[in-house]
Protein backbone atom coordinates (compact mmCIF):
# COMPACT_ATOMS: atom_id res chain seq x y z
CA UNK A 1 0.00 0.00 0.00
CA UNK A 2 1.45 3.47 -1.08
CA UNK A 3 0.11 7.21 -1.60
CA UNK A 4 -0.68 7.38 -5.16
CA UNK A 5 1.23 9.64 -7.56
CA UNK A 6 0.97 11.30 -10.85
CA UNK A 7 2.84 8.41 -12.26
CA UNK A 8 -0.81 5.81 -11.42
CA UNK A 9 -3.07 8.19 -13.69
CA UNK A 10 -3.25 5.93 -16.58
CA UNK A 11 -3.76 2.92 -14.13
CA UNK A 12 -6.18 4.55 -11.90
CA UNK A 13 -8.09 6.28 -14.38
CA UNK A 14 -8.41 3.03 -16.47
CA UNK A 15 -9.95 1.28 -12.70
CA UNK A 16 -12.31 4.53 -12.43
CA UNK A 17 -13.89 3.81 -15.98
CA UNK A 18 -13.96 0.09 -15.43
CA UNK A 19 -16.20 1.14 -12.55
CA UNK A 20 -18.40 3.04 -14.28
CA UNK A 21 -18.97 0.85 -17.19
CA UNK A 22 -19.70 -1.83 -14.64
CA UNK A 23 -22.36 0.50 -12.71
CA UNK A 24 -20.64 -0.28 -10.02
CA UNK A 25 -20.42 2.11 -6.52
CA UNK A 26 -17.24 3.74 -5.32
CA UNK A 27 -18.13 3.80 -1.91
CA UNK A 28 -16.09 6.43 0.14
CA UNK A 29 -15.09 9.82 -1.94
CA UNK A 30 -12.47 8.52 -3.73
CA UNK A 31 -12.65 10.11 -6.74
CA UNK A 32 -15.14 12.60 -8.31
CA UNK A 33 -16.30 11.75 -11.81
CA UNK A 34 -14.78 14.50 -14.26
CA UNK A 35 -12.14 16.01 -11.52
CA UNK A 36 -8.58 16.57 -12.67
CA UNK A 37 -6.62 13.71 -11.85
CA UNK A 38 -3.75 16.21 -10.59
CA UNK A 39 -6.47 18.47 -8.77
CA UNK A 40 -7.12 14.91 -6.82
CA UNK A 41 -3.47 14.11 -5.86
CA UNK A 42 -3.27 17.84 -4.30
CA UNK A 43 -6.66 17.65 -2.42
CA UNK A 44 -5.69 14.38 -1.37
CA UNK A 45 -1.43 16.39 -0.14
CA UNK A 46 -4.19 19.09 1.68
CA UNK A 47 -6.36 16.38 3.16
CA UNK A 48 -3.45 14.33 4.89
CA UNK A 49 -2.44 17.57 6.23
CA UNK A 50 -5.52 18.59 7.76
CA UNK A 51 -6.32 21.70 5.35
CA UNK A 52 -9.29 22.97 2.89
CA UNK A 53 -11.77 19.70 4.83
CA UNK A 54 -15.12 18.95 4.65
CA UNK A 55 -17.07 19.79 7.80
CA UNK A 56 -16.82 17.00 10.07
CA UNK A 57 -14.08 15.44 7.98
CA UNK A 58 -10.43 14.49 9.78
CA UNK A 59 -7.22 14.13 8.13
CA UNK A 60 -7.49 11.04 6.06
CA UNK A 61 -4.21 9.16 3.82
CA UNK A 62 -5.50 7.50 0.35
CA UNK A 63 -3.63 4.37 -0.43
CA UNK A 64 -3.87 2.46 -3.38
CA UNK A 65 -2.26 -1.07 -4.44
Amino acid sequence: MRRPTLSDKTTILEMIAEFKRAESAMDGGFYQMGEEYENWLEKLQLAEAGLDLPEGFVPYIQYVS
